[in-house]
């Protein structure tokens, strides 16, 4: 349904709703729009990954000039690493192909002033209720090379998150035995050297370790990652066809079958043969057989047995995790974490305590590429420029995790749904996704 189905009561009643949201700021920087629109003039979105590049992109196409900050040397985020999962040309919709499109619209898009190798190193929170923001540019070895103040209306906080170190699951011999990789890496390679990266390797028995770092209240992360599972079921079937004789198995505690995209994965692994024991390995080691293989202890609970198998690749599914400087960068802008680590949040699950200070991706909760996407266009378009001409892609949802509770939550009904990818996405996609 277009803007024209909606009549003056509802755009109003938006309007007031998002109001209400910046809370006592000064109102006199917006402009009131045609057709009762309210716009920021200016917004700085903080960090590049999918969610970032996202509300940058909303933003920019309904008139705001954005400032995109990424601390890194290039915009992208963990979706750099994210491969293609097409088999055979079938696209197993794992989210790989969102980051090309808009990459190429942030960069084209005149509204859009992209600093990376950029930090926040100050924030001014005005009286008239905008702010003043510090950026400092580095060079190759981290010094300081250039000071930039940038005021604006809104900040909207996209700054990702960590991989679960698997390191520090002892017991599964990560950076001991070869034979053993995360999906961060395994992912990284086929990125770098395509899906046959694997093809020469000699693969009869592969093995995915689920909740490597999740799940686990003892290390303080009691919560799902959301994306595990979801990556070891694709990532394994793209192994399995392209080495249809190998055994392929998932160790899991239980599948979280998290997202409306999960299904139909499931469903393929199984047909494919993909084989699923419900347990964790008690340890990983060398083999003793052959060093470069690795031998796993496990409890087959539903097999009511304990049992041993060497493997020649064991793929150790990490989880996600808060970033190192959360804690940090909710200091400087003022903004509280939940007993996770993750940045807390309001109203609409993108607002913070601080009005005019919003939110969107992995820094709030774990998401898939996909459910990301979702996030930093809800927070764009209810947060930082309500307007009649808003635009959620269709199909999407986002999880929403919160004091140790999970619920998935559809993305509120677009106003204007006729432009999937919106204006500016014109950029290729993977073979075998559309």
């Amino acid at each position: 349904m277009g803007h024209d189905g909606y009549n003056q009561a509802t755009i109003l009643s938006t309007w007031r709703s998002i109001a209400r949201a910046l809370g006592r700021r000064d109102l006199s920087s917006f402009d009131i729009m045609d057709r009762g629109r309210m716009h920021a003039h200016s917004v700085v979105v903080v960090g590049g990954g999918i969610a970032g590049l996202t509300a940058a992109l909303n933003l920019a196409q309904r008139g705001v000039a954005v400032t995109l900050v990424e601390r890194d040397h290039a915009l992208g985020g963990h979706a750099r690493t994210v491969c293609c999962k097409a088999i055979a040309g079938v696209c197993q919709s794992c989210g790989g192909c969102l980051l090309a499109p808009r990459l190429e619209a942030v960069r084209a898009h005149a509204s859009i002033q992209v600093y990376t190798a950029t930090t926040v190193t100050g924030v001014d929170h005005r009286a008239d209720g905008r702010f003043t923001l510090a950026l400092a540019s580095h060079d190759d070895s981290d010094r300081a090379i250039a000071l930039v103040q940038s005021a604006c209306d809104g900040i909207l906080l996209a700054t990702g998150f960590d991989h679960v170190d698997a390191r520090t699951k002892g017991p599964y011999g990560l950076g001991i035995v070869p034979a053993v990789i995360t999906g961060e890496e395994l992912e990284r390679r086929l990125v770098a050297e395509g899906q046959g990266a694997y093809d020469a390797a000699d693969l009869r028995r592969v093995a995915f370790i689920q909740c490597v770092g999740s799940r686990d209240e003892h290390v303080g992360r009691g919560y799902c990652s959301q994306v595990c599972c979801r990556y070891a079921v694709r990532l394994a079937r793209l192994l399995k066809s392209r080495h249809p004789e190998a055994e392929v198995t998932v160790f899991k505690m239980d599948i979280q079958a998290a997202g409306r995209d999960f299904l139909p994965a499931w469903r393929a692994a199984s047909v494919a043969g993909i084989g699923l024991i419900a347990g964790l390995p008690a340890v990983i080691r060398r083999s003793p057989e052959d060093p470069t293989r690795a031998a796993l202890l496990y409890d087959d609970i539903l097999g009511n047995r304990f049992s041993a198998g060497d493997f020649d690749l064991v793929v150790l599914s990490t989880g996600i995790q808060p970033r190192a400087d959360a804690r940090q960068v909710a200091e400087q802008f003022g903004v509280n974490l939940d007993r996770y680590g993750f940045f807390d949040v309001q109203a609409q699950d993108v607002e913070t305590i601080v009005p005019g200070v919003f939110v969107a991706g992995c820094c709030q909760a774990p998401r898939s590429m996909a459910e990301s996407v979702a996030h930093a266009q809800v927070a764009a378009q209810l947060g930082l420029a309500p307007s009649d001409l808003l635009f959620v892609e269709p199909d999407l949802a986002h999880r929403i995790y919160r004091d140790g509770e999970l619920r998935e939550t559809e993305v509120p009904l677009p106003l204007d749904t006729a432009a999937r990818d919106g204006p500016g996405f014109t950029g290729t996609r993977p073979p075998g996704c559309s």
